[in-house]
C-alpha cells in the first residue's frame, strides 16, 4: 500500500517524464523495461507498474489502464514527442503517424486506450534504454 502511495506521489515530485522514470525505477527495473515494455500484446495483462501497487480491482480498470491514463494526463506531451523522435520524426519526415507506425506494437493499436498504452509502453522502453546508456545521469 505504501508503495502505491509513493508511486502516485511521484507524479507531483517529478516535473517531467524523464525525471519520473529515473526516480521510480531501479537499474534492474530499467533493464527489464527495455526488454519487456514492448514485448507481448496491447490490452493484455502486462503490468510494468505492478510492483508499485497492490492487487488490481477485479471489477474496474486494470492497473495498466489506470497508470497509462494518469501518465498521459501528466506527461502526455513528453511521451508523444519521445515516441515521435524514436520513430524518426523530423524536417525530412513530418508524417507523425508514419513515424509512430515504425515503433513496436503499432500494428496492434485499434482504439484510443490501446493507442495511449502503445505510446506509454514505447516511451518507457525508449527512456529506459536512454537512461541506461547515459548511466542514469540527468538528461
Amino acid at each position: 500500500m505504501l508503495d502505491a502511495i509513493e508511486w502516485w506521489r511521484s507524479f507531483r515530485r517529478n516535473p517531467n517524464f524523464w525525471d519520473w522514470v529515473r526516480d521510480l525505477y531501479s537499474d534492474e527495473e530499467l533493464r527489464r523495461l527495455t526488454e519487456e515494455a514492448t514485448d507481448g500484446r496491447l490490452g493484455q495483462q502486462y503490468d510494468p507498474f505492478g510492483e508499485h501497487f497492490g492487487l488490481a480491482d477485479p471489477f474496474g480498470e486494470t492497473i495498466t489502464a489506470k497508470a497509462t491514463r494518469r501518465l498521459m494526463k501528466r506527461y502526455g506531451f513528453e511521451i508523444w514527442w519521445c515516441c515521435l523522435g524514436a520513430g524518426g520524426f523530423g524536417p525530412e519526415n513530418q508524417n507523425a503517424m508514419e513515424c509512430l507506425s515504425k515503433l513496436s506494437l503499432a500494428s496492434q493499436v485499434h482504439n484510443q486506450s490501446t493507442f495511449e498504452e502503445f505510446l506509454v509502453r514505447n516511451a518507457l522502453r525508449i527512456a529506459s534504454e536512454q537512461l541506461i546508456k547515459e548511466g542514469r545521469k540527468r538528461i
